[in-house]
Order: C-alpha cells, then structure tokens, then sequence
C-alpha cells in the first residue's frame, strides 16, 4: 500500500533502469571494449545534497570503476531537480518508490531508480 501525503526523495534509491533496459547496461563500445553500468545509487540527504554513484564494468578486462557525483538538490512533493556540482540540473519525478529522470544530463538518456 503507498503511503498517504506527498512523497519524500529523501533516503537511498537504487538504479533500476538505463534507458528502458534493466542493469547491466551498456554505455560505450569501442571494438572489443564495452563499458556498461552494473549498478547505480542514488543518495538525497535531508540538508538539500545528494550523492550519486554509478559502478561501471569494463567486460574486457572485468575492472570495476566506480564514478560518485554529488551536488545540491530543491523542489518538493513529486517534483524535484538535482543540480551537480558540475553545473547541469536534472528535473526528476518521483512518487514513493520510484524515482525518473527523464533524460539525465550527464548521460543524454532516462534513469529510473527505486528505493
């Protein structure tokens, strides 16, 4: 059952999705070398910033990289932005698990996360 009120970002939600497709994702090939997107974390602290990690796999070698953003965060209800520290903004839609961004700024595509 959801629960009653608006919904909260705040709290840890996990990456579900990466342009419609379910983890692991692809992201950049070059011949052999692919590069995908095996998990993602998505953190929305009550202070107005956030935290954003992505654990990257290189299916050639099996490396894994993990790349953190993080920046600041405004809105309310069902309807937030996150803004990096390097300058882009996301608009995000959210209900009380499941958290869309329609076309992330670093990355040109949807994400959708869930707690």
């Amino acid at each position: 059952m959801e629960p009653v009120g608006p919904p909260s970002p705040l709290g840890t939600w996990q990456l579900a999705q990466v342009a419609g497709l379910a983890l692991p994702v692809p992201i950049n090939s070059i011949g052999a070398f692919l590069l995908e997107i095996d998990a993602g974390t998505l953190i929305i602290s009550g202070d107005g910033t956030f935290t954003a990690s992505l654990l990257l796999r290189n299916t050639v070698s099996g490396d894994l990289t993990t790349r953190d953003d993080a920046g600041t965060w405004i809105g309310q209800g069902s309807r937030i932005q996150l803004t990096y520290d390097m300058g882009c903004t996301n608009e995000v839609e959210l209900d009380h698990s499941t958290l869309r961004i329609a076309e992330d700024c670093k990355h040109q595509v949807e994400f959708v996360y869930m707690r």
